[in-house]
C-alpha cells in the first residue's frame, strides 16, 4: 500500500471520529411515541379556540416540559374530567394534568414531584346576582350548588359548609362546561370548584382549602414520571418562580373581574 493510499485512509477514519465525536447523540425521546395528555375544557386551565389550537396555564407547562424533555405531547379530545381520569387509570392516556393528590388517587395512578401550581377552591355566583356578598353564609344557605361529581374539590365544598353549618342543596354534573352552563342560565345558585382563573365571568363569594395541583401519570408507564420529574426540576431550578409567573398570566384575578366585599 502506497504513501498516498495510506493517508486517504488516514484522512477517511479521522472525519468519521470527528462525526461521532461532534454530533449529538440520538434522543431516545425524539423516537418514541407521542405522550397522550388527557383534554377537557377547562377555561384559564386549558381551553381549545375554533381552529383547534390549545393553550392555558397546562398547556404553557406542557410545552415547557416538551422543551426541556424532548418529550413529544399529543392531546386526546374527552369530554369530562371523570372520564379523562377514567382512562388514565387505565392507562389508555398517560398524563392529566392539574389534579389534586388524594390517598385513594395515589393508589391508582403516580403524581409528580413537584406540584404545578397551588390553587383554592371557590363559591362563585353569577356577577349581577346581588343576593351573595363575600363570606355570606346566612345568605348561602339554602342555595342550589353544582360540583364536579367525584371531585376533591367538591368534597372539599361539603366539608366547608359543615364548618359553617351551611343546608345546601348540593347537585352533582359530569362535565365543567354544563356545570357553569347551569350557573349563567339561573338553574343553579352557584358553583363550587376550583379557583376559575383570570377570564371568569362569575364573583367568588368565598375561597378556601388552598391545596397543590400535580401532573398525574398512569401507572402503566412509569418512566414517564421519571421524565416528567427531571423535566420539571430543570425547569424549576432554572426559574424558581416559573409556576407563579404562569399563574400571573392566567389565573391571576383580572382587571375586569369586579372585586367582592362583605356585606360590612
Amino acid at each position: 500500500m502506497n504513501t498516498k493510499i495510506k493517508q486517504t485512509i488516514a484522512l477517511f477514519f479521522t472525519v468519521m471520529l470527528l462525526f461521532v465525536l461532534v454530533l449529538p447523540p440520538l434522543s431516545a425521546a425524539a423516537d418514541a411515541s407521542p405522550i397522550k395528555v388527557g383534554y377537557y375544557e377547562d377555561g384559564d386551565y386549558m381551553s381549545k379556540s375554533q381552529s383547534g389550537e390549545y393553550s392555558g396555564y397546562n398547556i404553557e407547562y406542557l410545552q415547557k416540559i416538551s422543551k426541556q424533555s424532548g418529550l413529544p405531547f399529543e392531546m386526546v379530545d374527552i369530554a369530562s374530567w371523570n372520564a379523562a381520569y377514567d382512562m388514565l387509570v387505565k392507562g389508555e392516556i398517560d398524563l392529566l394534568p392539574a389534579v389534586y393528590h388524594s390517598e385513594q388517587r395515589a393508589e391508582e395512578i403516580f403524581f409528580s414531584g413537584q406540584p404545578m401550581c397551588s390553587i383554592y377552591t371557590t363559591l362563585n355566583v353569577r356577577m349581577n346576582d346581588p343576593r351573595y356578598d363575600y363570606e355570606d353564609f346566612k345568605a348561602f344557605q339554602g342555595m342550589n350548588v353544582g360540583i364536579i361529581r367525584g371531585g376533591v374539590d367538591g368534597e372539599r365544598f361539603k366539608s366547608f359548609c359543615r364548618e359553617h353549618n351551611l343546608v345546601l342543596n348540593i347537585i352533582d354534573y359530569d362535565e365543567t362546561s354544563v356545570l357553569l352552563e347551569a350557573l349563567d342560565n339561573g338553574t343553579l345558585d352557584g358553583v363550587a370548584i376550583t379557583h376559575l382563573g383570570k377570564n371568569s365571568t362569575f364573583r367568588s363569594v368565598a375561597q378556601f382549602s388552598p391545596s397543590p395541583l400535580y401532573f398525574a401519570v398512569t401507572k402503566t408507564n412509569p418512566e414517564l414520571l421519571s421524565e416528567i420529574n427531571k423535566a420539571m426540576n430543570n425547569i424549576l431550578l432554572a426559574n424558581p418562580g416559573y409556576s407563579r409567573d404562569l399563574y400571573d398570566k392566567y389565573l391571576a384575578p383580572s382587571v375586569n373581574q369586579k372585586p367582592v366585599f362583605t356585606k360590612e
